[in-house]
C-alpha cells in the first residue's frame, strides 16, 4: 500500500481513539450532550467514510447509554440518526463501489494501454531497425547518385567542351573555306579582269596607233619616253630626235607654263589639266595644240608618269577668230541700234522738268531692250507710258521701235490723251502692220503696257493697261489699278475694247509704273522668283525718300537679289510723285 494512504488510515485511528476516550470521559460524568455535540463535530469534520464509520460507532454508544438510563425516546433518536448516516456510508460505499469499478476497469484499460504500447514500442523499435538499415541503404544509393551525378557533370562538360571546340574548328574551316572560295572568285575575277584589260589594251593600242591625236608618256624627270604614231603624224618627230631636241623648239614660249601649279591643284580637286599652245612642226609649219595631262601615281602617292595628249586645234582656232570677228560686227551694230533705241526714247530730262521728284530705274538684258518708256503732251494733258514689248533684244527692241512710232503717231499727232483710246488705237495699228489675223499665226509679238493720263489743272488721273497694272501710294498704303488681261496686238480672236480708269489725285501722291522683269528675276538663297510681294515691300520702304535715293536703292535690292545669277528679262520701273 501505498505511504500516503497509511499516514491517512493511521491518523484516523489516532483521531478516533481520542474521540473516543473523550466521548467515555463526558458520558462517564453524565455530560450526554457534549458527547453528542462532540460526536456532531466529528460528523461535520469528517472526510473520510472511516471517520464517519467511527461516528456511527460513537452513536451507538450514546443510543446505549441512553437505553442503560432508560432514556428510550433519546436513543431511538440516536437510533434513526444512526439509520440516516448509515444510509450515508451505503451510499459512500455504493460509489466507491463504482469507484472501485472505475478503477478495475480503467486499471485492466489502462493495462491494454500499456500492452498496446509495448506492443507499439516493440514494433517501432523493430521499425526503426529496419529504417535503420533501409536509411543506410538510402545513403548508400545517395552516395551512388551523387557520384553517378558528378560524373555525368564532368562527362557532359567535356561533351559540351569538345562540341565547342569542334563548333569553332567547323566556324574557323567554313571562314577558311569562304575565303578560300572569295580567293578563287577574285582570281578568277583577275583572271577575266587580265582578260578585259589585254582587249582593252589592244583596244588602246589601236586608238594610240591610229588617232591623229598626239600622245606622249612622260617620266618623273620630263623626259618622254614614249610617243604614238599620231604625235610622230602630227609633228613630224620620233622618239629618238625628240629626245635630242629642246622642248622650246616645238612648244616655244608657251611650253614655260608652270605645270607644278596645274598638277598641285590637280591634286586637290582631280580635275583634267589642260592648257592651249602655239606649236610648230619639224617642218616650221605653226599650229594651234590643246594638251590635256594625266598625272599617274606611284603606291606611294608620288607622281610616276604624265600622259600628255595633244590636239591640234589650229581649225578650232581659226573658226573662234572668225566668230569673234562676226560677233564684233554684230556687237557693234547693235550697239549702234542702241544708240538708234535711245535716241527715240523720250529724253527722261523731259520727265524732271515735268515731274522733279521722279526716277527712271531702266536695266536692259542684252544690249537694246524690249522695254521702254514714253511721254507726250497733248490737250494739256502729259500722257505717260511703261512697256514691255514680246521678247528681248534685237526682236524686242523692233517691236518697242513699232510702239514708240504709233505712240508719237496716235498722241502727239492725232491728239488722243484718253489711255483707253490710245491702247486700242495701238493695238489696231500692230495688227495692221505686222499682218496680224486668224490665218496668220507666225507673228503674234505685242506689247504689253500701262498708260496714264494726268491733268494736272483738274488734278484727274486716268489709266488704262494691258496686261501691266500700276501702284498709288496714298496714306501709307498702296491703291493698284488692275489692267486688262490682254496685250496690245492680236490676242484669241478677241476684239472687245480697253476698259479706262479715272482717280482723283491728292497732294504727294506717289504713281508708280513697272514691267514684270524686275519681280520675274530669279535669285535669293533658294533661287526663286523674287514675285509682287516682295517688290511691293521694297517700294514701300522708299516712299519716304527722295526720288534718287528711291532709284538706288530699287537698283541695290534688285542687284542682291540676283547675286551673281543671270538676268532673265529687261528692267523698268518709273516713279512719278504728284
Amino acid at each position: 500500500m501505498p505511504v500516503t494512504v497509511k499516514a491517512v488510515i493511521n491518523s484516523t485511528v489516532s483521531k478516533s481513539d481520542s474521540l473516543n476516550h473523550a466521548i467515555a470521559t463526558y458520558l462517564s460524568h453524565g455530560r450526554t450532550n457534549d458527547a453528542i455535540k462532540c460526536i456532531n463535530n466529528a460528523i461535520n469534520n469528517s472526510k473520510s467514510a472511516s471517520e464517519l464509520f467511527y461516528s456511527v460507532q460513537y452513536l451507538r454508544k450514546i443510543s446505549d447509554y441512553y437505553f442503560l438510563h432508560n432514556k428510550s425516546d433519546s436513543a431511538y433518536q440516536i437510533i434513526g440518526r444512526i439509520e440516516t448516516l448509515g444510509d450515508s456510508l451505503l451510499k459512500i460505499a455504493d460509489k466507491r463501489d463504482k469507484e472501485y469499478n472505475h478503477a478495475v476497469n480503467l486499471s485492466s484499460v489502462q493495462k491494454s494501454q500499456i500492452e498496446h504500447l509495448k506492443n507499439e514500442k516493440t514494433e517501432y523499435e523493430h521499425n526503426i531497425k529496419e529504417w535503420s538499415e533501409e536509411l543506410e541503404k538510402q545513403k548508400s544509393y545517395t552516395m551512388y547518385s551523387i557520384l553517378s551525378l558528378l560524373l555525368f557533370i564532368v562527362m557532359l562538360g567535356l561533351i559540351i567542351y569538345f562540341y565547342k571546340k569542334h563548333l569553332s574548328v567547323m566556324k574557323r574551316l567554313k571562314v577558311y573555306n569562304r575565303q578560300i572560295a572569295q580567293q578563287k572568285e577574285e582570281i578568277e575575277a583577275q583572271k577575266q579582269h587580265l582578260i578585259e584589260t589585254n582587249g582593252e589594251l589592244e583596244k588602246l593600242s589601236i586608238i594610240a596607233r591610229e588617232t591623229d591625236n598626239g600622245v606622249r608618256i612622260i617620266n618623273e624627270t620630263g623626259e618622254v619616253i614614249w610617243i604614238n604614231d599620231g604625235y610622230i603624224r602630227m609633228f613630224g618627230y620620233n622618239l629618238d630626235e625628240l629626245k635630242t631636241i629642246n622642248i622650246h623648239e616645238i612648244y616655244g614660249n608657251d611650253s614655260d607654263i608652270d605645270l607644278s601649279v596645274h598638277i598641285n591643284n590637280w591634286y586637290d580637286d582631280k580635275k583634267p589639266i589642260s592648257y592651249q599652245a602655239f606649236a610648230k612642226k619639224k617642218n616650221g609649219e605653226q599650229i594651234w595644240i590643246q594638251t590635256s595631262i594625266t598625272p599617274i601615281l606611284s603606291g606611294g602617292n608620288t607622281i610616276d608618269k604624265i600622259i600628255a595628249i595633244d590636239s591640234d586645234i589650229t581649225r578650232i582656232k581659226k573658226a573662234e577668230r572668225e566668230i569673234k570677228i562676226k560677233n564684233e560686227d554684230i556687237t557693234s551694230s547693235i550697239a549702234y541700234a542702241k544708240r538708234i533705241q535711245e535716241a527715240m526714247l523720250t529724253p527722261f530730262s523731259l520727265f524732271k522738268k515735268t515731274f522733279p521728284e521722279s526716277f527712271c530705274y531702266y536695266q536692259p538684258k542684252d544690249i537694246v531692250s524690249g522695254d521702254f518708256y514714253w511721254m507726250g503732251e497733248a490737250n494739256n494733258n502729259t500722257v505717260i507710258v511703261c512697256a514691255d514689248g514680246t521678247g528681248h533684244g534685237v526682236p524686242g527692241a523692233f517691236i518697242s521701235l513699232l510702239g514708240i512710232s504709233f505712240l508719237n503717231k496716235v498722241v502727239k499727232e492725232k491728239g488722243y490723251t484718253t489711255p483707253s483710246v490710245i491702247l486700242n488705237k495701238l493695238k489696231q495699228n500692230i495688227i495692221t502692220h505686222l499682218n496680224q489675223s486668224e490665218d496668220n499665226t507666225a507673228s503674234r509679238d505685242g506689247i504689253d503696257m500701262s498708260v496714264i493720263s494726268i491733268d494736272k489743272r483738274n488734278k484727274c488721273l486716268e489709266y488704262s493697261g494691258a496686261m501691266n497694272s500700276i501702284l498709288i501710294y496714298r496714306d501709307n498704303h498702296f491703291i493698284e489699278l488692275q489692267p486688262d488681261k490682254m496685250p496690245v496686238g492680236f490676242f484669241d480672236y478677241e476684239n472687245r475694247p480697253f476698259s479706262n480708269t479715272r482717280i482723283t489725285l491728292k497732294p504727294n501722291d506717289q504713281v508708280y509704273m513697272y514691267t514684270d522683269g524686275y519681280y520675274d528675276q530669279f535669285g535669293g538663297v533658294k533661287d526663286s522668283k523674287m514675285k509682287t510681294s516682295r517688290f511691293k515691300q521694297i517700294l514701300a520702304s522708299t516712299t519716304d525718300k527722295p526720288a534718287a535715293e528711291q532709284k538706288e536703292i530699287i537698283e541695290n535690292e534688285f542687284q542682291n537679289w540676283k547675286g551673281n545669277k543671270m538676268q532673265v528679262d529687261d528692267v523698268l520701273v518709273i516713279g512719278i510723285k504728284i
